[in-house]
């Protein structure tokens, strides 16, 4: 069975993440909040030099009168300005008076420096010009929760004036989402997949305990695999989290669900720009399938009712080996793997059944991952 609420979650980040690009450099203001390292300036950055833009990027340690300045600098329409990293700005009288002057909806939307200033003398800038640059701020403060009154009310003035996307991520399984559909679209792709599938399953099994749980995050765990070799568990537990379990100290050991996650998902990307997908009914299981292909006359599905069809079989006929309960457990578990691709084929399903008794799921999915298998081609050979 697929898990619908995870289909929800995982539906719910693609929608604010799409809406992220779809806004990028085609509005005059807009204001992006959301938790740290969970890729809004990556894809912020990504989508405007595709379109061309002229992109000027502050980050952090940016004063009122430095943000003056940029204004100053990128005020024609074919600037775009990305301040990121710089959420002091947003507790400076003058800083938010220049942020909402830069933002305003008006035409001509004038900029103004009403204090005498050295600097900007020296620098020949007037004290007041005419902004038409497009500006995106990107803070990790929730700017709709301000902490006092007056706070708010300036935060709500900027809100005005701007498209505001909030990319919330509520709670360590939509960060962890985040993480995990940033691997299959293919982050770090020049790494063996075995090794990216086991780092996420070790963020994953011990999340309650990392600092954060974060893009960011899974970095630094790449950047301990690939300095300390042969002890990067323990640097990773010392210094990524905060009092870490033991057991996140010893050597780990993947059970290959990492690595399904990613080929799964990298499945059902394909070579679509846009996936579709929706539930349907299929032996009693809901299997997520394309909706540009909904027939299942179609060879696709035939090919996928052909597999379910040897799987159903093989248990039918091959269950003296082992319980009722195993048997049904281990069929409910490789009919579950049988709808992403049909690529690769699993040889023996007797195999599969051996590792089982050995070691349970964690077993099966072992050998499977080891024979490169895309977890869903069963074949008869």
């Amino acid at each position: 069975m697929i898990d619908k609420s995870e289909d929800i979650l995982r539906q719910k980040i693609v929608s604010k993440f799409e809406m992220l690009i779809k806004m990028t450099g085609k509005v005059q203001g807009m204001i992006v909040a959301g938790p740290p390292g969970i890729g809004k300036s990556y894809g912020i950055e990504n989508e405007l030099k595709k379109q061309g833009r002229n992109i000027e990027i502050v980050k952090s340690g940016l004063s009122p009168i430095g943000l003056y300045v940029k204004l100053r600098e990128t005020r024609a329409k074919k600037f775009t300005l990305v301040i990121d990293d710089s959420d002091d700005i947003l507790f400076k009288r003058e800083g938010i008076d220049l942020l909402k002057a830069a933002f305003d909806t008006n035409s001509p939307r004038r900029v103004q420096w009403n204090k005498q200033n050295k600097t900007l003398e020296k620098m020949g800038i007037p004290n007041q010009f005419d902004y038409d640059g497009q500006i995106i701020f990107i803070t990790n403060i929730n700017l709709r929760n301000a902490s006092s009154k007056n706070r708010q009310m300036d935060y709500d003035t900027l809100i005005s004036r701007v498209k505001y996307l909030d990319l919330e991520m509520d709670g360590l399984d939509a960060r962890l989402m985040r993480c995990q559909m940033v691997l299959e679209q293919g982050m770090l792709s020049d790494m063996p997949i075995e090794e990216r599938g086991m780092l996420f399953e070790y963020m994953k099994k011990y999340q309650n305990s990392f600092n954060e749980i974060s893009i960011r995050t899974y970095i630094h765990l790449v950047d301990c695999k690939n300095t300390f070799v042969d002890d990067w568990e323990e640097i990773a537990a010392n210094t990524l989290m905060k009092n870490p379990p033991s057991d996140a100290k010893e050597k780990f050991i993947a059970d290959g669900s990492g690595v399904a996650m990613i080929q799964a998902g990298l499945a059902i990307h394909g070579d679509e720009e846009e996936p579709v997908f929706k539930y349907t009914n299929l032996f009693g299981d809901e299997i997520l399938i394309d909706k540009q292909a909904p027939e299942l006359a179609s060879d696709k599905h035939k090919k996928l009712i052909e597999r379910i069809t040897i799987i159903d079989d093989y248990f039918k006929t091959n269950n003296e080996q082992l319980s009722p309960s195993d048997a049904e457990e281990l069929h409910d578990f490789i009919l579950k793997l049988a709808s992403f691709s049909d690529e690769i084929s699993i040889d023996n399903l007797d195999q599969v059944v051996t590792y089982y008794k050995a070691s349970g799921k964690q077993g099966a999915l072992a050998f499977m991952v080891s024979k490169g298998v895309s977890f869903n081609a069963i074949n008869k050979e």
